[in-house]
């Protein structure tokens, strides 16, 4: 949450397009993921879980795994909690997509995508910068900074640091 109580914009997006996506196809559980990154007191996960409560989807129909950080470790947490070999419905952020897919078969899953829109503007591509080198990542099996160089770990900081603000808030003066 942002600081004030706030949801992310990104985040409410997505948990707009999964609550979308359990009601059209009748899935029968959301697992959502993401552990307390932002160190807010609450896990992204359970933000989730109580936003899609909150739009009227059963509490009982929402798991929650609060120990990843990372999109590797969302789907090696997550695969003990759906039945194997079934198809999961994958909802994430549109730049996001193609990297997440990759990394949920190579994990185990079968998954079908849905993309949440995310709207446009300089924040959007500081993402779409550090969604390549991610991806780039998961290429090389660089998924963390015990695997991935010094050198490119140094870089992917430099980046962030300049390139990231959460999107849909805006800077001072805008």
């Amino acid at each position: 949450m942002l600081d004030g109580g706030g949801v992310p914009e990104e985040m409410r997006l997505r948990v707009e397009k999964a609550r979308d996506v359990y009601f059209k196809t009748g899935a029968p559980l959301i697992v959502a993921c993401g552990a307390d990154a932002a160190g807010v007191g609450i896990s992204e996960a359970e933000m989730m879980k109580k936003l899609l409560c909150g739009m009227g989807v059963a509490e009982k129909s929402v798991v929650t795994e609060d120990r990843s950080f990372i999109t590797a470790e969302n789907f090696q947490n997550a695969l003990p909690l759906v039945e194997k070999g079934s198809l999961c419905a994958l909802v994430t952020s549109d730049y996001h997509m193609q990297r997440a897919r990759l990394l949920a078969r190579r994990a185990g899953f079968r998954v079908r995508g849905f993309k949440a829109k995310t709207p446009f503007g300089a924040a959007k591509m500081g993402r779409r910068v550090m969604e390549f080198l991610g991806y780039v990542d998961a290429l090389m099996g660089w998924q963390d900074e015990k695997t991935r160089p010094k050198s490119v770990e140094r870089f992917k900081r430099f980046l962030s640091q300049r390139l990231i603000k959460p999107v849909g808030e805006k800077k001072e003066g805008e």
